[in-house]
């Protein structure tokens, strides 16, 4: 059962010094000089992924869009491609583009995951910063 009120977790992670790798080529959170801020909600996760840069705020919203479109087709849900912290396995994925990137929401498919998608969402948004 979900609480009515959910422990908020903030982290940000700053991507300027982010080389893309394959894990993270499609990622929104891996564009260079992207800047991502994630808060655990009572049924998931709600990531801002923005950027300074004109450039870099049109690759987030491109990225952002792609993946939602990947994780609308995929009949297990988000997370069956890559490490990137916005797509992850059993969830639903919403993409709200922001003038300056854009705001993703993560829906727990089963409230009895949703630690574990947070916690496992928080790992990759580390791992992501750390460039693994």
């Amino acid at each position: 059962m979900l609480r009515a009120c959910a422990t908020v977790f903030a982290i940000l992670v700053s991507t300027s010094s982010l080389v893309a790798t394959p894990r993270t080529a499609n990622c929104p959170s891996g564009v260079r000089g992207a800047v991502t801020s994630a808060d655990d909600r009572p049924d998931g996760m709600l990531m801002r992924v923005t950027a300074d840069d004109p450039v870099a705020q049109r690759q987030i919203r491109q990225r952002a869009r792609r993946q939602a479109t990947v994780a609308q087709r995929l009949a297990r849900g988000a997370g069956e491609l890559g490490y990137c912290p916005e797509m992850e396995p059993g969830t639903i994925l919403g993409v709200e583009e922001l003038p300056t990137g854009a705001l993703l929401r993560l829906t727990v498919r089963s409230p009895r995951d949703l630690e574990r998608i947070q916690q496992s969402t928080r790992d990759r948004l580390r791992a992501v910063r750390a460039g693994d």
